[in-house]
């Protein structure tokens, strides 16, 4: 099984807070691929960027 790469866009705000504040934490192997993580500075949520 090959994993396709799936590639994101980085959010240009937290979509829990709203801080434009964001890096990128890594990222997740699923099923689909790998998703991109990003972690806010402010409030400290992990969430994944839209799929490009």
């Amino acid at each position: 099984m090959a994993l396709e790469i799936c590639f994101t866009v980085k959010p240009k705000s937290c979509k829990f807070c709203g801080s434009s504040d964001l890096v990128k934490r890594g990222y997740d192997i699923t099923i689909h691929g790998k998703k991109q993580k990003f972690a806010c500075k402010e409030c400290g949520k992990i969430f994944y960027g839209q799929e490009a």
